[in-house]
């Protein structure tokens, strides 16, 4: 694999123009036989709705962005032969400014070509142009599992600076990659158009600007990541290996520019001299024999994709991708494709129904869980993206929702939460950075907080504290303390519990990666068990053993098989603490979503118990141990498994073995000396005797 340093490239293909195409453009070719196979010359007046798709969003990409993504013309333009995306100063909705993010997603993906763009890169600090390509299908997991290809990112203010990057390894947190870094170009690259592009073939992927390669990326070595004992892949080149679709946005501020990404002003913005990517053409060529075959343009009108479609009992909430949500879409395609393989092998990688469209595939893995987990609604939810067969909502608003009070009581109980409850003291930019990437990336952990969940109706910053705990309760075990961080926002609690009230409270402790251990966090005193009341009633505890280890226990999947276990909602279940002794799970269930849900601590522990249950939950790789109403205690009797685990034997235990051991020797120590000195005392004494008796019989 790359080392990151760009290496010297083999000398591109000489290309050669030949005849003109169908759009009166000179087509491309290789001598090799590489062929135009797509291109968007943008001689319209609006944008070909047949290629492209608006992304409209105000999530900050993950990364602390300042702006919202929209579908307006002043953000999104095609005029004089020419794209437009063009950042404008100016409030909207949760941000000051706004700009334009679009993609292929919906049209085409490709795998291996030459990809080409031809456009004038924005004269403004703080713009962030980037053309650049995402999986059509998230086959290998969650971001960046399936991987991710940068063919140019550019930072405006630092204008012959440019870098390429290809991200891969595992789903987030155990991703890594691979780049550049920022490459400095002998011009200013904001003076006038230039070309850049990738040539991706099975062995390698080469970037260039104007033809000029500036960097080599092997496609010949494994992309796991064994510093985060990720092995998503089998072979090598995985996950570049898959469908692409292209993306072109222009983001504003940001991570990617270091400390001076959050330094921008109105002021300044107003004052930008060209905020504007603006785009000549976007060109796809593939070879005739081989590449061309691996185009896989989306067949979104088939009759037999929809016929499918309309016979599935839970399905998406259309069979058009362009009314999805695409980060719901992807993640929970990438989830179901992850976790139960089963599910896709007939949606994907050139298989009978891999030429339908992303809402059909993604609906036909759906159905298969559903009718696994069914038949309770939540099961078709998806964050929202599902519903059943007909005109049946999947969600159906709760009958309690939490109110101020159980709002600020629930994020009082949090191990994981922001510094504090008020948004403007926590920050609303770096709230909706988190949960634009937390509930993209990993939904699962938004169920509560989103389209009517139970706390969906709390502030921002109690929100965001319940998402966030959900991630570090996963994650804490393998990360320690930055599982909480998400940058600043997230503060790990110190919990106390006091003995005659046994109510908690709790202490904040900034987040830093040496003042937590994964020891720490696994393993916690069985008194650190969250007891709160509600206004509707009573919150109920209820602790788990399951056999395992910690350090490899999934606890987001093992809740969601529960809940679909015991027919529970998973809005019901809130796991307070993870511990070792095995894994014993101290969980709260919270007041019912549904009036016709009355089930109470003792019928759910029954439940559990249950042989159907039993079997459900060991086909998921879960053994139950023992339920209970109170905390299990730490030691597991007759349990081998945790006998390996580090953190199973308690912090008294082993100092008293310590303690034991050490009075041992002592005492030892003592006796084999008194024994030596008794011994020479005697040999002492018998000698003596000895010279005695030899002296009076000489006398």
């Amino acid at each position: 694999m790359s080392s990151g340093v760009p290496v010297s490239c083999h000398s591109p293909e000489m290309i050669q123009y030949s005849t003109e195409d169908r759009t009166g453009h000179s087509r491309r070719q290789a001598a090799d036989e590489y062929e135009l196979v797509w291109a968007d010359e943008f001689e319209g007046t609006s944008l070909n709705l047949t290629n492209w798709q608006y992304e409209v969003n105000c999530d900050g990409g993950g990364n602390n962005e300042y702006q919202c993504y929209t579908a307006r013309e002043e953000n999104v333009a095609v005029r004089n032969g020419s794209l437009f995306l063009t950042a404008v100063p100016g409030a909207y909705q949760s941000k000051q400014y706004t700009s334009g993010r679009i993609n292929t997603a919906n049209s085409s993906s490709w795998k291996y070509g030459r990809f080409e763009m031809r456009a004038l890169l924005p004269d403004a600090r703080l713009l962030w142009p980037a053309f650049w390509m995402m999986p059509a299908d998230s086959v290998y997991g969650g971001w960046a599992a399936s991987g991710e290809i940068d063919i140019l990112e550019f930072r405006g203010g630092r204008d012959n600076q440019h870098e390429s990057n290809l991200h891969y390894g595992g789903t987030y947190p155990k991703n890594t990659y691979t780049g550049t870094g920022a490459l400095v170009y002998p011009t200013n690259l904001t003076l006038d158009f230039h070309v850049f592009s990738v040539t991706w073939t099975p062995t390698s992927m080469q970037f260039y600007i104007d033809d000029v390669c500036h960097w080599n990326a092997s496609l010949l070595n494994s992309y796991n990541n064994p510093a985060s004992q990720s092995f998503p892949y089998t072979d090598v080149g995985q996950p570049f290996d898959q469908p692409f679709f292209i993306i072109l946005n222009l983001a504003i501020g940001g991570n990617f520019f270091g400390a001076d990404g959050q330094s921008l002003t109105l002021a300044e913005a107003k004052n930008w001299s060209r905020p504007s990517l603006e785009v000549d053409y976007i060109r796809v060529y593939q070879r005739n024999e081989t590449d061309h075959m691996l185009s896989h343009p989306i067949t979104s009108n088939s009759s037999s994709c929809l016929s499918v479609y309309s016979g599935l009992t839970c399905r998406t909430t259309s069979a058009n991708e362009s009314h999805l949500n695409s980060y719901n879409l992807d993640d929970t395609l990438g989830y179901l494709c992850e976790n139960y393989p089963q599910y896709c092998k007939n949606i994907l990688n050139g298989q009978y129904y891999s030429s339908c469209n992303k809402a059909v595939r993604t609906s036909m893995a759906m159905d298969q869980y559903y009718r696994d987990f069914g038949p309770d609604n939540n099961t078709c939810y998806f964050s929202g993206l599902g519903q059943l067969n007909g005109t049946t909502v999947i969600y159906v608003p709760s009958t309690t929702i939490a109110d101020v009070q159980q709002c600020s009581d629930m994020w009082n109980s949090l191990k994981c939460r922001t510094s504090s409850e008020d948004v403007e003291t926590v920050g609303l930019d770096l709230i909706n950075g988190a949960r634009g990437w937390l509930c993209s990336n990993r939904p699962q952990f938004c169920t509560n907080i989103t389209n009517g969940g139970y706390y969906s109706h709390c502030n921002p910053a109690q929100m965001i504290s319940q998402a966030i705990d959900l991630y570090y309760l996963q994650y804490a075990s393998t990360q320690g303390a930055d599982a909480c961080s998400f940058g600043g926002l997230g503060y790990v609690q110190a919990i106390t519990t006091s003995t005659t009230s046994q109510k908690s409270t709790t202490t904040s402790s900034t987040v830093s990666s040496t003042s937590s251990s994964s020891s720490s966090v696994a393993s916690t005193s069985t008194s650190d068990v969250i007891q709160s009341t509600t206004r509707s009633g009573q919150i109920e505890s209820i602790s788990v053993r399951v056999q395992g280890r910690v350090s490899d226990f999934n606890v987001t999947k093992f809740v969601q098989t529960l809940s679909n276990a015991v027919k529970i909602p998973i809005q019901r279940l809130r796991v307070n603490d993870v511990r070792s002794g095995s894994v014993i799970l101290d969980m709260s269930i919270l007041p019912a979503t549904d009036q016709s849900d009355t089930r109470t601590t003792s019928s759910i522990s029954t439940a559990i118990k249950s042989t159907d249950t039993q079997a459900i939950l060991a086909s998921n790789g879960y053994i139950v141990m023992d339920v209970s109403d109170s905390p299990i205690t730490t030691t597991a009797p007759n349990d081998t498994s945790s006998q390996n685990d580090s953190n199973s034997s308690p912090p008294y235990n082993r100092l008293g073995l310590i303690l034991g051991l050490s009075v041992g020797l002592v005492v030892l120590a003592a006796v084999l000396v008194v024994a030596a000195i008794i011994y020479y005392e005697g040999r002492r004494r018998r000698m003596a005797e000895a010279n005695i008796a030899m002296v009076l019989s000489n006398g």
